[in-house]
């Protein structure tokens, strides 16, 4: 989503753009049917909604389809990837006591932008995971593990979809691994090979390859001195296939991994000698990678809600990734079928998290919601891009948590401006179900816990503005 600041700026102007315009010709909403005296602007906040907390057992985590093609570019979750998008794949594990256990790894196959000229002799490689500097999951001091595994088949298998479930063939032991690692934003010096000096390295996971299984039979070094693996990258792709990137921790820490800055480090000597360096890509739009994500929630408190229907507190459950989703129903609004609409916004109320919890699983920074199609996919709706480019979430849409002081009592709240989606209801063009889920949710793993619309003091309302004879 862009700047929250730029969606604001952008906001302003165009509303300031309107204003202006309306000073100019005053007209009344309804004028050349009803007299100024005969019309009435009227709100309400009690129409009935239904929430449903749903367990998703599956998600896409990488689409080529005709699906994402109608869908907002860094928005819903679904992802077009030859839109251009940059993922961040989370990568690890942790044990949420709202929303169970789920652990996040990494498929991606290795080519490079431009075909380079390899002479000399093989040193040493390194696989460098940047780190997505606004994108943490989990305790930020506790410890974890990576394993990388070389990916025997081609990729070709997944076809245009990959779902969270999906699997290829692996290697039996690792070609790689880095115990103990601690999360830091901080940078790295790294030394640049045939000068004597080192560079300051964006933050991110070094992990050196075994030199034993880069000589021997897990990793050949032919794939990286062959003549014919520099062919093109699809040469490349069909020697090395790709790399599988998990964790053999059970903890509670899971970074975002941001794919198009990080690479493998092929280090070597030149026929002068000369040590230097030569990078190999994680991610353009000619190589896919999307996460793989193994997860236990059906005994956690989100997965319950899900089984049972309904929370006996009340609450409602949306996360990341194969999470929850909460399918919300306002089909009582056709008791507004005889009015001008000429707003409607849906508001949600976090329920605070406490403890531990509190400081490791924060509330999602956004949530959006869409409508499901024929066969459940997730459809944008109009109101997701008034007053920005489609390519983005519209300044007009919302969705961002935001504070909000009632009475002297902070609260933080959801709110999103649904008028066109309710009007086209009303017209009878579309379904009373929407779909509220994180923002992005492919690639976010953040959860967010909510008050239900049965809630005694803070309930979630569908807000309608309307004008009535």
């Amino acid at each position: 989503m862009p700047n929250p600041s730029l969606r604001v700026f952008l906001y302003l102007f165009l509303s300031t753009i309107i204003l202006f315009s309306a000073c100019e010709d005053s007209t009344t909403v309804g004028g050349d049917i009803f007299g100024p005296e005969d019309l009435e602007v009227l709100f309400s906040d009690d129409t009935e909604l239904i929430a449903t907390t749903v367990r998703l057992d599956s998600i896409k985590t990488y689409d080529n389809t005709s699906e994402a093609v109608s869908c907002l570019l860094n928005s819903l979750p679904i992802r077009n990837w030859q839109a251009g998008a940059l993922p961040t794949h989370y990568l690890g594990s942790v044990d949420d006591p709202k929303f169970g256990k789920s652990k996040s790894s990494i498929y991606t196959e290795v080519g490079f932008a431009t075909t380079p000229v390899f002479n000399g002799t093989i040193d040493s490689m390194v696989l460098v995971l940047a780190y997505d500097t606004i994108a943490f999951h989990g305790n930020k001091f506790e410890s974890f593990d990576v394993e990388v595994y070389r990916v025997l088949e081609r990729f070709t298998a997944v076809g245009d979809a990959a779902y969270s479930g999906t699997e290829l063939l692996l290697s039996d032991e690792p070609i790689a691994s880095r115990e103990d690692i601690f999360y830091s934003l901080d940078s790295l010096s790294v030394s640049i090979p045939g000068v004597d000096s080192s560079a300051l390295q964006a933050p991110s996971i070094r992990i050196p390859f075994d030199p034993s299984n880069i000589m021997g039979s897990l990793l050949p070094i032919e794939i990286f001195q062959s003549e014919d693996a520099f062919t093109d990258t699809e040469s490349f792709k069909n020697l090395l296939n790709g790399l599988y990137i998990t964790t053999a921790s059970n903890g509670n820490s899971m970074p975002g991994i941001r794919m198009n800055s990080s690479s493998i480090e092929l280090y070597y000597k030149d026929d002068d000698g000369d040590r230097t360096i030569y990078q190999f890509g994680l991610f353009n739009t000619n190589l896919i990678s999307f996460n793989h994500i193994e997860s236990d929630r059906a005994s956690s408190v989100a997965g319950q809600a899900a089984a049972s229907g309904n929370s006996p507190d009340n609450l409602i459950y949306v996360s990341g990734q194969d999470g929850f989703d909460t399918y919300i129903d306002f089909s009582d609004v056709d008791r507004f079928q005889d009015v001008t609409l000429n707003k409607a916004v849906l508001e949600f109320t976090v329920q605070e998290p406490t403890g531990t919890e509190s400081g490791f699983f924060k509330p999602s920074p956004s949530l959006i919601v869409s409508q499901l199609g024929d066969n459940n996919e997730l459809i944008c709706i109009e109101d997701m891009s008034l007053g920005f480019p489609s390519t983005f979430v519209g300044s007009l849409f919302g969705g961002d948590i935001e504070e909000v002081d009632e009475s002297g009592t902070v609260l933080r709240k959801y709110k999103m401006n649904i008028t066109s989606h309710v009007q086209n209801y009303l017209n009878g063009s579309v379904s009373p179900t929407l779909v509220l889920s994180v923002d992005n949710r492919t690639d976010n793993a953040s959860r967010t816990v909510l008050f239900g619309p049965n809630h005694p003091t803070n309930p979630a309302k569908l807000m309608l503005t309307y004008t009535a004879p």
